[in-house]
C-alpha cells in the first residue's frame, strides 16, 4: 500500500522516500489527501477482506465526544468483536427472557380477579357482562401494560366503539354470518379513526351484531365491564411495580 509521507514544505524526502527532494505538496493540501487515501484503503479492505475498521456508533460515544474524550468503555463496546455478527445456534429462541415467577403469578391473579368479578355480575344480574374478548383485554392490561393497545383510553374506548358498530350493523337485518364479518372490519376502521385501537374489541363488534340481551343495553354493559378490567389492572400492575397507565386520554 502506498504511504504518503508528509513533511514540512521544503524539507524531507518526497513521496517515494528513496531520494531526498522538496515536498511536492504544501501541508494544508497533503493532510486532506492523506485522509482520503486512508478512507479508500478502508473501503478496499472492507470489500476485499471483509475486515473493516470498527465503526464507532454515535449513541455509544456521543457523551464521551461531547466531553472531549473517549472512554475505554465506549471503545471496548465498539470493538470489532462486539459489533460482529452473532453466531446464535438455531435452537436458541430470540424471544424475550422469561419473566420472574412472582410477576407471572401476580398477572395471573389480577386477570382472574377481573374476569371473576365480571362473571359474578353476570350471575347476579343475568346479563351478558362476561364475553370472551375481555380475557384478551386483561392479557394486554397486565401482560403488556406498556403497549398503546393496553391503555385505559384504548381498552374502554375500543370496546364501546366496537359494540356500537356491531349494534348498528345488526340493525341492518342481514345474515348474522356476514353481518359479523362486516362489523369486525368496520370496528377496526372506527377504532383507528377515534385513536382507540384495541385488538380484542374487534371481536366485541361481532358479538354485538346479535347480543343476548337488548342491543343498546349491551353497549352499556361492555363499557362498564371495561372500566372494571382497567381498575383491576391498575392494582395488579401497581403490585408488580409496573407503570400503568402511560396515558389516560
Amino acid at each position: 500500500m502506498m504511504a504518503l509521507r508528509v513533511w514540512q514544505h521544503g524539507t524531507g524526502p518526497g513521496i517515494t522516500g528513496d531520494r531526498p527532494s522538496q515536498s511536492w505538496l504544501p501541508l494544508n493540501v497533503a493532510k486532506p489527501l492523506q485522509r482520503t487515501i486512508t478512507n479508500v484503503n478502508d473501503v478496499i479492505t472492507a470489500v476485499c477482506f471483509r475486515n473493516p475498521r470498527p465503526a464507532y456508533s454515535f449513541s455509544s460515544m456521543s457523551s464521551a465526544s461531547q466531553a472531549g474524550e473517549v472512554s475505554e468503555r465506549s471503545i471496548a463496546s465498539a470493538s470489532p468483536e462486539s459489533s460482529g455478527p452473532s453466531r446464535t445456534p438455531w435452537y436458541v429462541s430470540g424471544a424475550p427472557p422469561r419473566q420472574r415467577l412472582r410477576v407471572i403469578v401476580v398477572e395471573t391473579l389480577a386477570s382472574l380477579a377481573a374476569l371473576a368479578l365480571v362473571g359474578a355480575l353476570t350471575v347476579v344480574t343475568h346479563d351478558p357482562w362476561l364475553i370472551p374478548p375481555f380475557a384478551a383485554s386483561m392479557a394486554l392490561i397486565v401482560g403488556g401494560a406498556h403497549f398503546p393497545l393496553a391503555q385505559p383510553r384504548n381498552v374502554i374506548g375500543g370496546h364501546v366503539a366496537s359494540s356500537v358498530v356491531g349494534v348498528l350493523v345488526g340493525l341492518i337485518g342481514m345474515d348474522a354470518l356476514w353481518a359479523g364479518a362486516l362489523a369486525g372490519a368496520l370496528a377496526l376502521s372506527a377504532m383507528k379513526l377515534l385513536r382507540v385501537s384495541h385488538s380484542p374489541a374487534a371481536a366485541t363488534a361481532m358479538i354485538a351484531v346479535a347480543p343476548v340481551g337488548p342491543r343498546w343495553e349491551f353497549v352499556v354493559l361492555v363499557g362498564c365491564a371495561a372500566v372494571i378490567l382497567v381498575a383491576v389492572g391498575l392494582a395488579g400492575n401497581k403490585v408488580n411495580g409496573v407503570r400503568y397507565p402511560h396515558y389516560w386520554w
